[in-house]
């Protein structure tokens, strides 16, 4: 399938749909095997990778209710972002959210509030609404 559709490395895998599988021939094999899911699928296929599920085009269905999987999405923001301490994430902005994928976290669980979302993160530091 990667070479059908012109994958040349691991990463190409983010790009790849439901619909790819089934238009080529792996329906069956990710309805009965992967719960109809073509990111289980993918990583299931290359268990080696450090898969990072919010790349793909769409995470599975409940995945950010699980506050594992916001918290998570957090930690890598701040690897991105580069933020080393916690002051740092006095700089982050709602536009960090938009560009990094974290848009539908930050709407749904957070009310648009990059703070609210550091209130679930780091619930032990006192964060200043004034500083952001």
């Amino acid at each position: 399938l990667g070479k059908q559709l012109g994958f040349t490395k691991t990463s190409d895998w983010y790009q790849v749909t439901k619909a790819d599988l089934y238009d080529n021939g792996g329906g069956g094999m990710l309805a009965n095997h992967f719960g109809d899911s073509a990111i289980a699928a993918v990583m299931d296929y290359r268990p080696e990778y450090s898969w990072i599920p919010w790349l793909f085009r769409s995470v599975p269905q409940g995945f950010w209710k699980v506050r594992k999987n916001r918290c998570a999405y957090m930690t890598w923001l701040g690897k991105q972002l580069g933020f080393r301490r916690s002051r740092d994430w006095y700089k982050v902005e709602r536009t960090d959210f938009l560009r990094h994928r974290g848009a539908v976290i930050l709407m749904t669980y957070y009310n648009n509030s990059p703070l609210n979302a550091l209130r679930e993160f780091r619930p032990q530091i006192r964060w200043d609404r004034n500083r952001f």
